[in-house]
C-alpha cells in the first residue's frame, strides 16, 4: 500500500441514514469528489473540501472505531462518489477486512461507473442511487446502460431513487434502463423523499409512502435529515 492514497472529506460514526440497512451503526468513510453535480445533494462539501489521505494512516483512523465494527457496526463509503477511486479504495477494503473479520462493507454510488473486480470482491453491498431528470443533470451524464444493468443483475446491489411525486416514479418504471432496476428485483428498489430539511422531509415522507403503496416498492427513511444525523 505504500505510496497509495485516497482523497478523504471525513471519517465518522453515526447510523446507516438510508436503504436497506438504514438504522444500523456503521462508520463512514467519505471521500472527496463526485462526477455528477445533482441540484439537491446535501453533500456539497464533498465535492472538493477534504485532503489525501495515505492508506497506512487512513486504516489507523477507522481502526480507531474497531470496537464498535467487531460489535457489528457496518463500514460504510460514501461521498461524493466512491468509485472515482476504486484502485486505493480496494486495497484499504481488503486491509480493513484482514483487521476486521466478518466486517460488511457498503459502498454507495450513483451508479455511472463499472466497480473493478478487485473492488467488487470486497464489497457485500452496494447501495445504489441513480439519479433522475429531477437531479437536474444531464442524462447523458447521468445514465450509463451498462452500469446500470451490472447492478441490476448483482445480488449485493440495493437500488434507491429520490422522488418528489408520482412522475418520478413514472420515470423510473418508464426509462428502458431503469426499468430494468425493478424487473431484475422489485424487493431491492427503494423509493426515498425528496427532501433537504426536516420540515421538507415531514411533508414529503407520507405522499411517499403512499406512492411506495401504490407500485409496490419498499420506503427507504432518510434518518439523517429526520434525526439530524451526522
Amino acid at each position: 500500500m505504500t505510496g497509495l492514497a485516497l482523497a478523504v472529506t471525513e471519517v465518522f460514526y453515526s447510523l446507516q441514514g438510508e436503504g436497506i440497512t438504514a438504522g444500523t451503526p456503521a462508520v463512514f468513510i467519505r471521500l472527496r469528489g463526485c462526477n455528477l453535480r445533482c441540484r439537491y445533494c446535501d453533500t456539497k462539501h464533498a465535492w472538493e473540501r477534504g485532503e489525501e489521505v495515505p492508506i497506512e494512516r487512513l486504516l489507523g483512523g477507522v481502526l480507531e472505531h474497531r470496537k464498535a465494527l467487531e460489535r457489528g457496526a457496518h463500514l460504510v463509503v460514501t461521498g461524493g462518489e466512491p468509485l472515482l477511486q476504486q484502485e486505493g479504495l480496494a486495497k484499504l477494503l481488503r486491509a480493513l477486512k484482514s483487521h476486521v473479520p466478518g466486517l460488511c462493507v457498503e459502498v454507495e454510488t450513483n451508479a455511472t461507473l463499472m466497480p473493478r473486480a478487485e473492488l467488487d470482491e470486497v464489497v457485500d453491498q452496494y447501495n445504489v442511487s441513480p439519479k433522475l431528470s429531477n437531479s437536474d443533470v444531464p442524462e447523458s451524464l447521468r445514465i450509463r446502460e451498462g452500469v446500470l444493468e451490472f447492478f441490476a443483475r448483482s445480488s449485493k446491489a440495493y437500488f434507491k431513487f429520490a422522488v418528489a411525486d408520482e412522475r418520478d416514479v413514472l420515470e423510473i418504471l418508464t426509462h428502458p434502463a431503469l426499468r430494468r432496476t425493478v424487473t431484475a428485483s422489485r424487493e431491492r428498489v427503494m423509493l426515498m423523499p425528496l427532501a433537504a430539511t426536516r420540515e421538507e422531509y415531514a411533508r414529503a415522507a407520507p405522499a411517499v409512502a403512499a406512492l411506495c403503496l401504490k407500485y409496490g416498492f419498499r420506503f427507504s427513511p432518510r434518518l439523517q435529515i429526520e434525526l439530524g444525523l451526522k
